[in-house]
């Protein structure tokens, strides 16, 4: 199980939306930018070392941080397989990705308009048999693409 904290996206919800040092830059986040940047260097080393509940746990502060800086962002939680929970904390499922090693995702990008009917409000897939008829539609090279359980964490 990864998690991270992600820019919030409306059309495209799952697990490859990095929170890049630029989204800090809201109207008040630029005024305490340098401390908001701390945190951000922070945040990175906490989800490159921890993928432990402690690990969530701090990574649930710098959201919170963030969030008072109206930084639209939240936490996802996301792994090959369905889970029920994040380490005991409530999740809600944003849907199924389609991923690459579990860092490059096939609908991030643009999605062939043909497909677009097999996707959820979160531009992800709802079944794993979605999963099966998106990718013929996508240029996705000679890279093998499995399920990405994306969901978020219920605060």
């Amino acid at each position: 199980m990864q998690y991270d904290i992600v820019l919030i996206n409306q059309k495209y919800r799952g697990m490859e939306r990095s929170l890049l040092a630029t989204d800090l830059l809201t109207n008040k986040g630029k005024k305490q930018f340098d401390s908001l940047l701390d945190i951000y260097y922070q945040y990175l080393a906490c989800v490159e070392e921890e993928t432990s509940s402690d690990g969530l746990k701090r990574l649930v502060r710098y959201y919170e941080e963030f969030k008072k800086f109206n930084i639209p962002c939240e936490i996802i939680v996301y792994d090959s397989v369905p889970q029920n929970n994040a380490f005991g904390d409530d999740i809600e499922l944003l849907g199924i990705d389609i991923v690459h090693e579990m860092c490059e995702s096939l609908l991030s990008d643009d999605v062939n308009p043909s497909i677009k009917y097999l996707l959820n409000e979160n531009g992800l897939c709802n079944t794993e048999q979605d999963i099966k008829k998106v990718i013929p539609f996508q240029d996705h090279g000679n890279a093998e693409w499995k399920p990405c359980y994306v969901y978020k964490l219920v605060n």
